[in-house]
């Protein structure tokens, strides 16, 4: 019961007008197509790009090819999933684990301070992980 609740939250919606709510979906689906590209040209060359792996080694990660498949895939299936708005919290914390480490350890900024790119997707996965799918979602339709 309990991982059902957290598997498929009820899509509550966001706001009482359609019009905030269409809004929200197309923020959802737009942040959730754009990690699942980026994650896509990371593992184009099964099971990740040799680019990737050599750049996290040149920056000193530990085990870069490990890092590289959880980065590349977790972007590709977290993307995935927000975009559907299926599993939204499965693919809410994906995304924000790989755009956390990416945005305040990689990339070494301050939260909120210094404006990065990794960091605007790790708070926005975070703003659909809390508020869930909204109604115009896969989730919604499994829940009712």
């Amino acid at each position: 019961m309990i991982m059902k609740q957290f598997l498929f939250p009820r899509a509550k919606s966001i706001h009482r007008r359609p019009f905030i709510e269409l809004i929200y979906t197309v923020f959802r689906v737009y942040v959730g197509y754009g990690m699942f590209q980026s994650g896509w040209r990371k593992v184009q060359d099964f099971p990740v790009s040799q680019k990737f792996i050599d750049h996290l080694s040149e920056k000193g990660w530990p085990m870069p090819e490990a890092l590289a498949i959880m980065a590349g895939w977790g972007e590709l299936i977290g993307g995935g999933l927000l975009a559907l708005g299926l599993f939204n919290r499965v693919g809410g914390l994906l995304i924000m684990a790989v755009m956390g480490v990416a945005a305040f350890v990689h990339n070494g900024v301050l939260p909120i301070v210094e404006a990065d790119h990794a960091q605007l997707y790790f708070w926005a996965a975070t703003l659909f992980t809390a508020l869930g799918p909204g109604r115009l979602s896969l989730d919604r339709l499994i829940r009712s």
